[in-house]
């Protein structure tokens, strides 16, 4: 025996199984125990476990499993759509009850590690345990799952969805001698259909695997299961379908599905029915993952489509599932178990390329595919931390969608019975306040299919009064992020801003008594924890000029935020809130200085401000006979206001006598055309001046024109 063969043998364990992983394994296993703790660690992002725990509060108190959805709302809903999910509402209130967000935050971290040590235990059942490849799969596969960490019934579907995939894998793998597990799908779908609507997708897989089954039967008799097993795997797909049945909803649950719509207009406002494709999905790289996935799966299946050794089970399921994959962003976590059953159980045919015959090849593979794998979770774990989602970022707590300090100002100053509130808030305040207090609109969507196109037009700014004279109420909380709704309530003459905090704003009624006579805020906002939330909040704070709670946030702003790419934006909040402080104090070239430097960034307040000290600036500069300097100040507030008439008129009046004079003057006329045309309607406030730019420019007069000062 030669030393190279003798080397060989040594290599090579009994079960087969190629031996030089060791620390690369261990890295990859390392790698993909970190990126768990990554995937898992964010906040309750959306308001969805709000009000599934408050469904579960109802049939508590009620002593029934069937959900009234109108018990929430004042405004209208229906019953029509059956959701039913009490198994994980109630699991959610019971955790919720004994630990609060931290036991839930818990139970997630479980249901992530018993699907991914279920995964790995496929893996070495199949020996292909220590391969890197499985540890490559296994990262991918984690990414490909971040769509189920949102704490709701939706882990529920990730969990059986993996259970599902591996018993049919295993049944696969087993042939005959695992017959009679196939009867324990039926018993995984009775839990499944109380549980959460994905059990829906769980079908289409039984269907997928069992349509590939009966394809080997035809095509490809080497991989196709003995015929009392096929038997019985139909059978179990039959009783599957019939477990729809077994709810408290009984036949109506399952003929829903054929007699009630969606319409497909509602579903374009709800991001969850976005494509990967779509730019609001693009940030969780869910495309990048897709193409990976792709080229995994073409790697493994090489080998076997060069010998026509097709399993048309993972054929189909896999079309299947990667078309759902890029279809709905809702669906992406159901794809990963099937992604990763599908390479281990074509890593585990050891005559393909995948597993080299020598020492230097699986060397190289290792290291190739560990470097493959760090580079992966590197990418994620910096994105998820960069960049997190809106509303939400590393770490754990009530994510910025859930009002909280808002809603416990409600609950201490305004505990009305019908309050006003936007979709994605509605949950946490059903919560909150429920049952006493009822909420606007909420993220259930389904019970208001009949004017959910309507409210729409509330968050776009475009009939919020209509809606409101429709659907009265006093108090109204609405999202930050719905700028031209904030807006619309900012500017109304009906309403006055009451409060704010991270998540939104509260308006009541004009002529409502203030709690302390005054706005408040929130004492959260010096710990905000989303850079773009907190630029969200600040906005706000400079447009209600409260710029004692626009410091809490700058302050937590340069606390938190100290990245190379967030050190400017944290730089320019702090600009913009000096220079508004220096504008307060009528200190206004150095107003002027400081929000000219942010002007781009930051439109409503500041630009009004940088208009008014603008302006200011110009008349004082005018006053002391300094033309030059005064007309580039007349001419900055344009720039920052281009309709405000009294900054159209001193830089039309500046440039005029300027020009007279032969200087290079920018052109004058366009100003004080605009100006008169905007300044007529007005009447005898800015008569003079309108009289005075007609003189000048009729050519009727050849004296210095007086400027104006800020109103």
């Amino acid at each position: 025996m030669s030393r190279s063969n003798s080397r060989e043998t040594r290599r090579t364990p009994k079960d087969g199984t190629p031996g030089p992983w060791h620390w690369r394994w261990a890295g990859g296993v390392l790698v993909v125990v970190v990126l768990l703790g990554a995937v898992c660690a964010t906040p309750v992002v959306d308001s969805d476990l709000w009000f599934h725990l408050a469904y579960a509060r109802q049939m508590l108190s009620t002593g029934s499993l069937v959900s009234d959805h109108t018990a929430f709302s004042w405004t209208p809903a229906d019953n029509a759509v059956i959701y039913c999910a009490w198994i994980a509402q109630l699991l959610l209130l019971g955790l919720h009850a004994l630990g609060g967000l931290t036991a839930i935050f818990a139970f997630r971290y479980a249901v992530f590690a018993a699907v991914l040590g279920s995964w790995l235990g496929f893996a070495w059942r199949l020996r292909v345990l220590t391969h890197p490849i499985t540890a490559l799969a296994a990262t991918l596969a984690l990414l490909m799952s971040t769509g189920a960490v949102f704490i709701k019934p939706q882990l529920g579907s990730f969990a059986l969805m993996t259970a599902v995939v591996l018993l049919c894998a295993w049944i696969q793998r087993q042939g005959g001698t695992a017959g009679r597990w196939v009867f324990a799908i039926p018993v995984l779908m009775v839990v499944w259909v109380n549980t959460h609507g994905g059990f829906v997708v769980g079908l289409l897989y039984l269907f997928a695997f069992a349509a590939g089954e009966q394809l080997n039967a035809w095509l490809a008799p080497s991989q196709a299961l003995s015929p009392t097993v096929r038997r019985g795997l139909f059978l179990a797909v039959a009783l599957s379908v019939a477990a729809l049945f077994l709810t408290p909803y009984w036949a109506r649950y399952p003929l829903q599905f054929f007699s009630v719509e969606l319409p497909a207009i509602d579903l374009k406002a709800v991001r969850d029915y976005d494509s990967i494709f779509a730019a609001t999905q693009r940030p969780l790289h869910f495309v990048e993952y897709g193409a990976a996935a792709l080229l995994l799966l073409a790697a493994a299946w090489t080998p076997r489509l060069t010998r026509a050794e097709v399993d048309w089970r993972l054929v189909v399921t896999n079309v299947v599932f990667g078309g759902l994959y890029a279809y709905y962003v809702r669906l992406t976590f159901f794809w990963a178990p099937v992604l990763f059953v599908t390479v281990v159980t074509l890593l585990a045919d050891r005559r393909g390329w995948l597993w080299p015959a020598t020492t230097a090849r699986a060397r190289a593979l290792g290291v190739a595919t560990l470097a493959g794998t760090v580079a992966l979770s590197a990418f994620a774990i910096r994105s998820q931390a960069a960049t997190p989602v809106v509303g939400s970022w590393m770490g754990f707590g009530n994510g910025y969608w859930n009002p909280e300090e808002e809603a416990d100002y409600l609950a201490e100053h305004f505990p009305v019975e019908r309050l006003g509130n936007d979709y994605n808030s509605g949950g946490y305040l059903m919560w909150r306040l429920g049952p006493r207090s009822k909420v606007f609109m909420d993220a259930r969507y389904f019970p208001y299919r009949s004017w959910f196109q309507e409210y729409l037009t509330l968050e776009s700014g475009a009939g919020i009064e209509s809606v409101l004279k429709k659907y009265p109420t006093d108090v109204w909380c609405v999202s930050l992020h719905l700028p031209r709704a904030v807006a619309w309530f900012r500017g109304s003459p009906d309403w006055t801003p009451a409060f704010y905090g991270a998540s939104a704003a509260v308006f009541v009624r004009r002529g409502t008594a203030l709690p302390g006579g005054r706005l408040q805020s929130g004492e959260r906002l010096g710990d905000i924890r989303n850079l773009y939330q907190a630029i969200v909040v600040l906005a706000y704070a400079f447009d209600v000029r409260d710029l004692e709670g626009a410091e809490r946030v700058v302050r937590g702003m340069e606390a938190r935020f100290a990245g190379p790419m967030e050190r400017p934006i944290v730089a320019g909040a702090r600009t913009a809130l000096d220079g508004l402080a220096a504008h307060g104090r009528g200190d206004h070239g150095t107003a002027v200085r400081l929000l000219s430097q942010i002007a781009d960034a930051y439109k409503g307040a500041p630009a009004a401000a940088l208009a008014e000290s603008a302006i200011a600036e110009s008349a004082r500069l005018w006053q002391a006979g300094d033309d030059g300097a005064a007309l580039q100040m007349a001419m900055a507030a344009t720039r920052a206001a281009p309709q405000a008439p009294v900054a159209l008129y001193n830089a039309g009046a500046i440039g005029w006598w300027t020009s007279r004079s032969g200087a290079n003057a920018p052109a004058w006329r366009p100003q004080l055309e605009a100006f008169t045309r905007i300044a007529a309607p007005q009447g005898q406030a800015l008569a003079a001046a309108v009289d005075a730019a007609i003189r000048m420019l009729n050519g009727q007069t050849a004296v210095r024109p007086f400027v104006l000062t800020p109103r």
